[in-house]
C-alpha cells in the first residue's frame, strides 16, 4: 500500500468515526468536567499551603487592601463545559475564584526575585500537578465517555 493510499484510509476511517460519535457540547462538556475535576484533586494536594488559619476573620497579605479569607489551594473553581471567557463550547476550563488568586497561583508557580528554600521548593507546581494528574484525568474522561456513549459494553 503507497503512503498515499495509508493516508486516505486513514482520513477516510477517521470521517466514519466521526459520524458515528458526534457529541454535543453538553456532552463534551460533562466528559471535559469529569477530567477537571480529576484535575482540581490532584491540584489540591500539590498547591503550597500555608500554616495560616484564615477562618478566624481573614488575614491581610502583602499589600493587599482586603483580607485574605481562604488558601489558595481551595480557591480552584470550573463549570461544566465552559472556558475561562463563558463560552458553552464543551471544554472545561479549570481557574481560581477571582483574579486576586490567580495572581496568588502565577506568584507561586513562576517564582520572584529573592526566594527561600521552601518557596523554590514550590516552583512550578502547576506543571507537577499537570504531569501528575494526566492518568486521572484521561481514565476520568474515558469512563465519562463510555457511560455517555454506551461503549465498552458488548
Amino acid at each position: 500500500m503507497a503512503s498515499d493510499d495509508f493516508g486516505d484510509a486513514i482520513k477516510e476511517w477517521y470521517k466514519q468515526l466521526e459520524s458515528a460519535v458526534t457529541l454535543t457540547a453538553a456532552e463534551r462538556g460533562e466528559i471535559t468536567a469529569a477530567g477537571a475535576a480529576a484535575y482540581v484533586k490532584v491540584l489540591k494536594r500539590m498547591t503550597p499551603r500555608s500554616h495560616v488559619d484564615y477562618s478566624k476573620g481573614g488575614k491581610r497579605a502583602g499589600h493587599a487592601t482586603r483580607k485574605k479569607r481562604a488558601h489558595l489551594a481551595d480557591q480552584y473553581r470550573y463549570k461544566d463545559g465552559y472556558t475561562a471567557d463563558g463560552l458553552n463550547t464543551g471544554d472545561t476550563d479549570v481557574g481560581q475564584s477571582d483574579h486576586y488568586f490567580d495572581f496568588l497561583a502565577r506568584l507561586l508557580n513562576d517564582g520572584q526575585k529573592k526566594m527561600s528554600t521552601k518557596e523554590l521548593a514550590n516552583l512550578h507546581f502547576t506543571d507537577r500537578a499537570q504531569e501528575a494528574a494526566k492518568g486521572d484525568v484521561f481514565a476520568a474522561m474515558l469512563a465519562k465517555y463510555q457511560q455517555l456513549t454506551g461503549g465498552g459494553e458488548s
